[in-house]
């Protein structure tokens, strides 16, 4: 079954706001971090629609499309989470 991911910000966003106020994190930072998990779990992910969407696009299987792009996903995955807790500790 294929689901959009957009439902993801629309439970998530309101909650984090609030969770993150009320233990003093820095919000611009919590938000940031949880687009970006949410955009790289929505590419990252082998079901997502944007895989299936960029394999039939590109007539290719949707297991070699994520075979392809893992390696990246992973890179960016590895950097962000350097930036974020760098950005952690200073912000």
């Amino acid at each position: 079954m294929v689901t959009l991911n957009w439902s993801l910000y629309i439970m998530a966003i309101p909650v984090l706001l609030q969770l993150s106020a009320s233990v003093g994190a820095n919000t611009p930072l919590t938000l940031a971090a949880l687009l970006s998990a949410g955009i790289w779990g929505a590419s990252t992910c082998i079901t997502s629609d944007i895989g299936l969407l960029t394999a039939y696009s590109t007539k290719t299987t949707v297991y070699r499309h994520f075979k392809t792009k893992l390696p990246y996903s992973l890179m960016a995955f590895v950097l962000s989470a350097i930036a974020y807790l760098i950005g952690g500790l200073f912000f």
